[in-house]
């Protein structure tokens, strides 16, 4: 992709992202879970932010769906917020000569983030792992090994 293509597809991203924010606009189109999911994999970013402002009390301005469309632009940050960090701790380790080999490095970043994505979720109540099928399992674990695998490639390529 051209740089130039690049900044305008990322321009859009934060144009729709404002849009959901500032004027309560919808940026996407919300996805609703299967009836046969044991999970709700379709809102539980937004149910998380709701939560968590709760929580902090914190109110989420608007009402209808301008109060549903920052819901859904804030809930993608909900699952942003621990990769980001779990990248920079993992970054500061890897930084003091602390590099496990690929497999170990892979399984340590995956299991991390999949911690810290998962667990504010699974204490307020959101998602419940205990009930969840193969499937389930299957989609949350594959997009966190295929994190915890780049995160670790990035990371370690700094040492040659």
């Amino acid at each position: 992709m051209s740089p130039w293509r690049r900044r305008t597809v990322q321009g859009q991203c934060c144009k729709a992202w404002c849009e959901e924010q500032l004027r309560g606009r919808p940026g996407r189109q919300r996805s609703t879970p299967s009836p046969t999911s044991t999970w709700q994999c379709g809102n539980t970013p937004e149910l998380t932010v709701e939560k968590l402002a709760q929580a902090a009390h914190v109110t989420i301005p608007g009402e209808g769906e301008k109060r549903e469309n920052r819901l859904a632009g804030l809930g993608p940050l909900s699952g942003l917020a621990p990769g980001i960090g779990v990248g920079a701790l993992l970054g500061a380790g890897y930084a003091a000569r602390r590099t496990p080999g690929p497999v170990a490095g892979t399984l340590l970043c995956s299991i991390v983030v999949l911690l810290s994505a998962n667990a504010p979720m699974t204490l307020l109540g959101i998602a419940d792992p205990r009930i969840w099928s193969a499937a389930d399992w299957a989609s949350d674990i594959v997009p966190h090994l295929a994190y915890g695998a780049t995160v670790h490639g990035v990371l370690a390529s700094y040492d040659n």
